[in-house]
């Protein structure tokens, strides 16, 4: 992976950084997750995803984890409870992985 010496880094070519912090490098926001549209496809059904809603009536944008349940339906549910009709879910992406190795 390519180092970057961030004092070195002009705004300009900020643009598309990210600090890895656990190893003192930047990755590109391209090798990241995604967002995707729920428009464009849906995730594995029960399979926990981060999800964006936006609330009908307030137009409010929150994050949680939810999984699918009835791809037919567009039924979601977070927690083991079914998000309420007064939320749409737009976009969703794969969860990270959990963190790994013997200090975590």
């Amino acid at each position: 992976m390519k180092r970057y010496n961030f004092s070195q880094v002009t705004p300009y070519t900020q643009v598309g950084l990210m600090k890895e912090h656990s190893q003192g490098e930047y990755v590109k926001y391209s090798d990241l997750p995604q967002w995707v549209s729920v428009e464009e496809r849906l995730p594995e059904r029960d399979i926990e995803v981060l999800v964006i809603l936006k609330g009908c009536s307030t137009g409010k944008i929150i994050q949680r984890t939810a999984n699918i349940v009835n791809a037919d339906d567009h039924n979601w549910e977070s927690d083991g409870y079914e998000i309420a009709n007064c939320w749409d879910v737009t976009h969703w992406q794969p969860l990270p992985n959990p963190p790994g190795g013997d200090n975590d």
